[in-house]
């Protein structure tokens, strides 16, 4: 699960960096907008999608760990590298916004509502705070795993 989390992390990603870049492309005349258009609805979904299913295995998953943790009597130590959901989730919820603002303000730059510089500035920044959100969520997910491995080697198999 943890590998096609962040196989889902990653790709979401790139494909919003290639639809900004894309945007950009379609701002010079050297990309056609329908193009950016139909990407922007698979970046932005691939975004959302990715992110709510990582925030929610990672918040899950950490707390039944320490649940288990707890119920077997475990060293408090053997918790102490998971991550708080407060370190992940407030770039997740800024990258989960700034997406959807950018998306909608997408379609107000198209239409002439909204200046095209707007919607770009705000794209280049959920760029930026996906790759940010991905890293953190990584490498939670890499001490996740750790810990994981670590109650399972002290738990008495069935």
């Amino acid at each position: 699960m943890t590998l096609l989390l962040a196989l889902a992390a990653i790709l979401a990603t790139l494909l919003l960096t290639v639809d900004v870049a894309l945007g950009w492309g379609a701002s010079q005349g050297w990309v056609s907008t329908p193009t950016h258009i139909n990407l922007s609805f698979v970046a932005a979904i691939a975004v959302l999608f990715s992110q709510a299913m990582l925030l929610f295995y990672l918040m899950g998953s950490a707390r039944r760990v320490r649940q288990v943790a707890r119920e077997k009597k475990l060293a408090p130590e053997l918790t102490a590298d998971l991550p708080p959901a407060r370190t992940v989730l407030p770039v997740a919820g800024m990258t989960l916004l700034t997406v959807m603002a950018a998306f909608v303000l997408g379609g107000g730059a198209h239409t002439g509502t909204v200046p095209p510089w707007v919607h770009g500035w705000l794209a280049v920044g959920a760029v930026i705070l996906q790759g940010w959100s991905t890293g953190q969520e990584l490498r939670a997910l890499g001490l996740l795993e750790q810990t994981i491995g670590k109650v399972e080697e002290i738990l008495p198999h069935d």
